[in-house]
């Protein structure tokens, strides 16, 4: 994940996968790194955080990789697979639909007009607003989402 100072975190958890109840995950390691991230630096944070664990048979337990969708990411998958055959890499929805939703407006202007157009028309519409309000719950404070 990148901060608002363009440093690059890791943050590796581990927890149980259960198909019959949910486990907490916990954090064992977060790091940050100024370099230009790619596949090697992504692997070695893998690896290091998994040996802290001292793990037997640490091949089979590491399951699920959890990653945005950027090429180096997958790219990290694909050379970790060969260390851990089990291994799942799922693409985070959030990451996916900004990088999408980013991509729509960067190619197509009309489609942000349109955003913009409904958010004011929903916003300044009080039947609408006290349709909605109390389905959802709305943060107290403006929130601002910067899409580069």
């Amino acid at each position: 994940e990148c901060d608002h100072s363009g440093q690059k975190s890791y943050a590796v958890l581990i927890g149980k996968l259960d198909g019959n109840q949910t486990h907490p995950p916990y954090l064992i390691d977060i790091t940050q790194e100024e370099d230009c991230p790619n596949a090697s630096i992504v692997q070695q944070k893998i690896r290091s955080s998994l040996s802290k664990l001292d793990l037997v048979n640490a091949f089979e337990k590491f399951r699920l990789f959890i990653t945005d969708g950027v090429a180096y990411n997958i790219c990290a998958a694909r050379n970790l697979r060969a260390s851990y055959p089990k291994l799942i890499h799922i693409t985070c929805i959030s990451h996916m639909l900004a990088l999408l939703s980013a991509k729509l407006v960067e190619t197509s202007p009309e489609v942000n007009d349109l955003v913009k157009f409904l958010k004011k028309t929903f916003q300044k519409c009080v039947s609408r607003v006290n349709k909605w309000r109390p389905r959802t719950s709305l943060p107290r404070k403006r929130i601002v989402l910067l899409i580069d």
